[in-house]
């Protein structure tokens, strides 16, 4: 409290105590000090904060960044298997890519027994190399650029 609010208060409080001693109702001095402090810090809060309040400069939002491919959850598991795969040299990512290149192959010729499926050379590559594992991302998206083509 300033000292201004401390002399108001205890002005305020002296003639609460003269005002019930004088009507003889014999007050709890101590009792309605507490009450009259009290009141006054609540008081002395609610200007204060009265005189504080400024506007509040809101910034506009965001905007959010456009997703690229990479960063959807099928190219983000594709990744963490290629990760893995290399940490582990695993073959399971080509493995399921070869199975997806056939699965193709074999659907387009069940539609059509006459036609011919053209492979590029990385997926033909990944169907007749079962050993070798996927090495990079950059190989990893020209497999996913080919069977997209496909």
């Amino acid at each position: 409290m300033t000292a201004r609010r401390g002399l108001a208060a205890l002005a305020l409080w002296l003639a609460g105590v003269l005002g019930l001693w004088a009507s003889e109702a014999k007050p709890a001095v101590i009792v309605l000090a507490g009450l009259v402090g009290g009141v006054a810090a609540v008081a002395g809060a609610a200007t204060d904060l009265a005189r504080t309040v400024a506007p509040i400069e809101w910034l506009p939002p965001r905007p959010a960044p456009e997703a690229t491919p990479a960063d959807e959850r099928w190219a983000l598991t594709l990744r963490h298997q290629l990760d893995s795969g290399r940490r582990r040299h695993s073959t399971e990512l080509r493995d399921t890519l070869a199975a997806l290149v056939q699965d193709l192959v074999d659907d387009r010729r069940r539609a059509d027994p006459a036609a011919v499926v053209a492979l590029t050379p990385g997926l033909q590559r990944l169907l007749d190399e079962p050993d070798r594992p996927v090495g990079s991302a950059r190989e990893l998206r020209r497999l996913l650029d080919d069977l997209e083509a496909l």
